[in-house]
């Protein structure tokens, strides 16, 4: 699967990109139409407590193992094959590792954020009866995050 959206107008908003493993998905997506919110990376270090006895009054802790998600939600479309829901649920149910890639444009640069990883939940949804269908999604990473464009100071 591969795909671009695009959150926003102008030279705003945020792109989502998915590719083959092995590539970089920020520059090598096609269109992938209907998303509504992208969220993440949310990134999580795990922690152990080393509290030795001279440690003194607080505790000693070090970082163990990371782990990312991100999250996206967009219009659930069953009806239209080449759009979002049907490459979604054929790899989430394959268990496909893919590249992706966000780019958050503003009017000066484009941030990116490329890794491999795997949808981990799909789920449609309808929030009520005047409501569109909508989906979210969750797709774990399983590769050190790349960052392009980022300010260093």
């Amino acid at each position: 699967m591969s795909s671009i959206v695009t959150i926003g107008g102008g030279t705003t908003g945020c792109s989502l990109k998915t590719a083959a493993t092995g590539t970089v998905a920020t520059t090598s997506g096609t269109a992938f139409l209907e998303i509504t919110n992208i969220r993440g990376p949310l990134i999580n270090m795990g922690e152990r407590d080393v509290t030795h006895l001279s440690s003194g009054k607080l505790r000693d802790w070090l970082a163990t193992l990371m782990d990312y998600t991100m999250d996206f939600e967009g219009h659930f479309l069953p009806d239209k094959a080449n759009l979002t829901a049907q490459p979604i649920i054929t790899n989430a149910i394959a268990g496909t590792t893919m590249a992706w890639g966000i780019t958050y444009n503003d009017p000066t640069t484009a941030a990116k954020i490329d890794f491999e990883g795997f949808i981990r939940s799909f789920e449609p949804m309808v929030n009520g009866p005047d409501e569109e269908l909508m989906f979210s999604c969750s797709v774990r990473g399983l590769t050190a995050l790349t960052l392009t464009g980022f300010a260093t100071t």
